[in-house]
């Protein structure tokens, strides 16, 4: 890897980045506003990574607000870099891209996700990926597009 851009927002998650990464980690703010111009500097890309907080998506939240929610907006911004970055991707140069939430999401806003992304989400088993306490499940999409 040779540089890793971060739109974290969380102060736990950027030092662990550090601490994993050192000064391969370029945060670049805010995903809400980066602009063209910005996501023009960071091409080619190779790899997008994200997921939104889940509070708005999971059924553990009586107040839900899915995609309509603060937290659930951010899909959006994720889907808006996503598609920007592969309008600015040189056309010899896959980005490969991975979203990803909670299991526990209504499959209104599940099939909301995979029309956006043209693609069917998986479920996996986060314990396979990851270590976690709670040992749970998550929805993934994932593809690449030329």
């Amino acid at each position: 890897m040779e540089v890793y851009y971060a739109s974290e927002m969380d102060s736990d998650a950027m030092m662990v980045m550090r601490h994993c990464h050192g000064n391969s980690v370029i945060h670049v703010g805010d995903v809400c506003q980066l602009t063209v111009d910005k996501l023009k500097t960071m091409v080619p890309v190779d790899l997008l990574i994200g997921g939104s907080l889940c509070n708005d998506f999971s059924i553990a939240n009586p107040v839900r607000q899915r995609l309509k929610g603060a937290s659930g907006q951010l899909f959006y911004e994720f889907y808006q870099v996503l598609v920007q970055l592969q309008k600015l991707n040189p056309t010899d140069r896959h980005l490969y891209w991975l979203f990803e939430n909670v299991a526990s999401m209504q499959p209104c806003v599940r099939q909301t996700i995979s029309t956006f992304f043209e693609c069917e989400a998986t479920l996996w088993d986060a314990k396979q990926l990851q270590p976690l306490t709670d040992g749970e499940s998550k929805i993934i999409s994932s593809a690449y597009k030329k």
